[in-house]
């Protein structure tokens, strides 16, 4: 049995070191003679390691190469330091670093974009230890980017050291969980709140879609506003198939905020930003007035935002000035117009369209109405009809903010859509969310459900779990084949 033993300090640091015992599955081997040979690993840390063996010629300052073996892990370290060369009984002892120190970690560095994690929504990791039986080890993510994440864990967490492979959980706030499979790049301690910790840099050696969504999910909801949008986070690499967790629905509360409408009403018809005010000025007009301004806000920036009007019965709609509308069309008192959808360029995706629209819904719905009307670009008019729009293909018209494009008259008949008529279940659940927007729309007392409607939308609701997992794949594959 061995005894107490004291570790080298100039090795570890403040790091105590992990005892390593005969019969462990951990070996050390070094360059001697023309090859690897065997030799004692006496303890282990993220810093380097300790080894006995026979051989006067090594001595402090000398490079060596050493290779470590864990399992079918099999690391090799070409320009370890000597540091500490001691004898012991008739061997020597050695305290190896793993690699030269150096004030220089260009090497260590990724090469893609980075984002920090705010410590109160960090995502954590949760691996066991590839060297010991039963130890799980926890850590939190500081940052994290397309191709690797940097980390901080206890340093009770003393078997992890460069070139280790891991296989993890990592669990996103109020986004997902993945597997993932990660190699450990550097270790240094890490001063937080008066504390030393482990820090680490991991690469990410599987970069699989549904890690990189959630990677880009977790972004689009928790980073920086400034930079942690949709078209800077797809560029650096990463896929976000959801954009509206974290974005918060309601109406336009003062001038700065219509302005702010205006603008992203221009830079959405012109593709490109107003060169003064007075260009996001002529996208407004008197209907705004009398129209209730819906808006999708992240932290301070609208990023959606559509106009929904309530028409006296001798108004005229604004699809009326563009096409003459049948005499079976619904009447004003019926209906809610919806115009002037935009979705900010940086922001685009499915998932926000639909859920402006949703919120649409509502509006009109607890005003009493049974339909809500608007129009489409030729180019949006499939997906409005996968997700229930009747389409009116005899009611078209040159769009006036897109010239040279045809717009179609598209009617919401509200009542029927909410119950699954006219939409297929796959498209409902996703328009729904499951069935929740119709079940507040139940429970807030502006719809009465018959027994067959309950029943309907029960059954269709059994179906969301995988029309949900669908989607996201759908929406994943297209923009992982984008790229």
């Amino acid at each position: 049995m061995r005894q107490q033993e004291v570790y080298f300090k100039e090795v570890h640091g403040d790091i105590v070191p992990g005892g390593i015992y005969a019969g462990e599955d951990c070996i050390a081997s070094i360059w001697h003679g023309g090859k690897y040979v065997r030799c004692e690993l006496w303890a282990i840390s993220p810093l380097g390691c300790e080894i006995t063996f026979d051989d006067p010629r090594l001595d402090a300052g000398n490079i060596m190469k050493i290779q470590i073996q864990t399992g079918d892990q099999k690391m090799q370290f070409d320009d370890s330091l000597v540091v500490v060369a001691t004898e012991k009984g008739n061997r020597r002892r050695y305290g190896v670093r793993w690699t030269i120190p150096s004030e220089n970690r260009t090497e260590q560095e990724r090469t893609s974009r980075r984002w920090l994690c705010g410590l109160e929504f960090a995502p954590t990791i949760s691996c066991p230890n590839p060297l010991k039986y039963n130890d799980l080890m926890l850590m939190k993510v500081l940052d994290v980017s397309k191709n690797g994440l940097r980390l901080v864990t206890s340093l009770r967490n003393r078997f992890l050291f460069p070139k280790l492979k891991l296989q993890a959980t990592v669990n996103f706030p109020m986004t997902g969980i993945a597997l993932i499979s990660m190699e450990i790049i550097w270790t240094s301690p890490i001063e937080i709140d008066g504390k030393t910790n482990l820090s680490l840099g991991v690469k990410i050696t599987d970069p699989n879609p549904r890690l990189l969504s959630l990677i880009g999910e977790y972004i689009s909801q928790f980073g920086p506003e400034t930079d942690a949008v949709p078209k800077t986070i797809r560029e650096a690499g990463l896929i976000v198939p959801s954009v509206t967790k974290g974005i918060e629905f309601r109406y336009v509360r003062s001038n700065d905020e219509f302005q702010q409408v205006l603008r992203l009403r221009y830079e959405c018809y012109h593709k490109k930003e107003p060169t003064n005010p007075e260009q996001a000025r002529e996208m407004g007009d008197a209907l705004d007035t009398r129209s209730r301004i819906l808006i999708g806000v992240k932290g301070n920036r609208i990023v959606a935002s559509a106009r929904v009007t309530f028409h006296q019965s001798d108004d005229a709609l604004e699809q009326a000035e563009k096409v003459d509308l049948p005499e079976d069309f619904p009447r004003n008192d019926e209906l809610v117009e919806m115009t002037r959808v935009c979705i900010h360029p940086d922001h685009r995706a499915a998932d926000l369209l639909l859920s402006l629209v949703s919120q649409a819904f509502i509006v009109a719905v607890q005003s009493g109405k049974k339909w809500l009307v608007g129009s489409s670009p030729e180019n949006l008019v499939a997906v409005y009809k996968r997700f229930g729009a009747i389409v009116r293909e005899d009611l078209t018209y040159e769009h006036e903010l897109i010239p040279g494009t045809k717009a179609y008259v598209i009617m919401y008949e509200l009542d029927k859509l909410l119950l699954g008529i006219g939409i297929s279940p796959f498209y409902w659940n996703i328009l729904s969310d499951g069935g929740k927007l119709v079940s507040f729309l139940k429970e807030s007392g502006n719809i009465n459900i018959s027994p067959t409607g309950r029943l309907m939308v029960k059954l269709y609701s059994a179906f969301y779990p995988i029309a949900k997992k669908q989607f996201r794949k759908k929406m994943m594959t297209t923009e992982h084949k984008a790229k």
